[in-house]
């Protein structure tokens, strides 16, 4: 994706996936709007996954030229979908150093996001699969398995 330009007075302020939150563009018209503590996301980020120091280096001292605290770092979570193995190994010994690479510069919190249910945009979704509701009979039923696997589990206890 193409990095977007806003045009904000004299400066031009960057979005996107690919913009720098620490250039001193968007800094300074995040300190026009109030905006005092940053979550960043890492660009330069090897095979395995390890964060470059001297990136992190660099966003920390920009923010701390502009009076702007890097408070958090957004990691990618593709690791939590890798199977147990050698790669996924590598992908862990990455983000232990990651963590310990943010604390150098400062940063406290590192945050993920991670989502199951895929986000589908703009498809029409066939709803034939979906089952319906259940009928009174079938409620009740259900409500008393409910409520009678829960006594035996508490009068086991």
């Amino acid at each position: 994706m193409m990095t977007k330009r806003r045009d904000f007075g004299k400066t031009l302020v960057a979005g996107g996936p690919h913009a720098d939150i620490t250039g001193k563009a968007n800094l300074e018209y995040n300190l026009c709007h109030g905006v005092k503590r940053l979550t960043a996301t890492v660009s330069k980020i090897s095979k395995d996954g390890a964060w470059d120091s001297d990136e992190l280096k660099r966003m920390r001292d920009n923010c701390d030229k502009a009076g702007v605290t890097l408070e958090a770092i957004r990691m990618d979570s593709e690791y939590i979908m890798l199977r147990n193995g050698s790669d996924r190994d590598r992908r862990l010994d990455s983000i232990m150093g990651n963590i310990q690479k943010a604390s150098q510069v400062g940063v406290q919190v590192i945050t993920h996001h991670w989502t199951v249910i895929p986000i589908r945009r703009n498809t029409k979704v066939e709803r034939s699969d979906v089952r319906r509701v259940h009928t009174r009979r079938q409620l009740a039923k259900s409500v008393r398995m409910i409520i009678g696997s829960a006594s035996r589990t508490s009068s086991i206890t």
